[in-house]
């Protein structure tokens, strides 16, 4: 094992080129490694396989933004997960700036448009670019589309735990619309 990232990275899509079950082998083992990329890599090949390890590293790789969209497109194309599925669509759609349509999946979309707020925040925060300004426009989407998530999903479930999460939500992202407080009314009465 090397101590070079890109020489792991390497080695494994050397390995991904073989076809018996010493590389195969040796692939299992690199799914553990340190690196997301290497162990993406990895997981790639053996779930085309059908090797359900790797299917767990497929799924740790959307909450990294380097790995984020190839694993969301591997999921959309390959899982049979419905949930995966779609916290999968939610990914892809928030890449391509459809907002709006991330957010008809209600709660699944809440972390990751919270993500994308953080992101662009950051990028609005950075040294003037030219990309900045279509940092505060998308910005002002992604926070339209968690209002409209987090509004369905309360209205689904206010007499659920979900509504105590979804105010934590609210309140987070400061969304104060008069809309959203009496959607949560009932549940927290439910709750109380």
């Amino acid at each position: 094992k090397s101590a070079n990232r890109n020489d792991r990275w390497k080695a494994v899509l050397k390995l991904s080129e073989m076809k018996d079950a010493r590389a195969s082998e040796a692939l299992v083992g690199a799914l553990k490694d340190e690196d997301v990329c290497v162990r993406f890599a990895a997981a790639k090949h053996l779930a085309s396989f059908g090797d359900e390890r790797a299917v767990q590293v497929i799924v740790e790789a959307l909450e990294n933004s380097g790995e984020r969209v190839e694993a969301a497109q591997w999921i959309a194309t390959h899982s049979e997960s419905r949930e995966l599925r779609t916290r999968a669509s939610v990914i892809l759609a928030i890449e391509k700036g459809e907002y709006d349509l991330a957010a008809q999946q209600g709660v699944a979309a809440v972390r990751p448009l919270f993500g994308e707020i953080g992101r662009l925040e950051r990028l609005q925060h950075s040294s003037y670019r030219p990309d900045q300004e279509e940092a505060y426009v998308r910005r002002a989407k992604a926070l339209t589309a968690l209002r409209d998530a987090v509004l369905s999903n309360v209205r689904n479930n206010v007499k659920s735990e979900d509504a105590l999460v979804n105010l934590k939500y609210v309140a987070f992202a400061g969304l104060d619309d008069e809309e959203i407080v009496l959607a949560v009314l009932p549940g927290l009465a439910a709750l109380g």
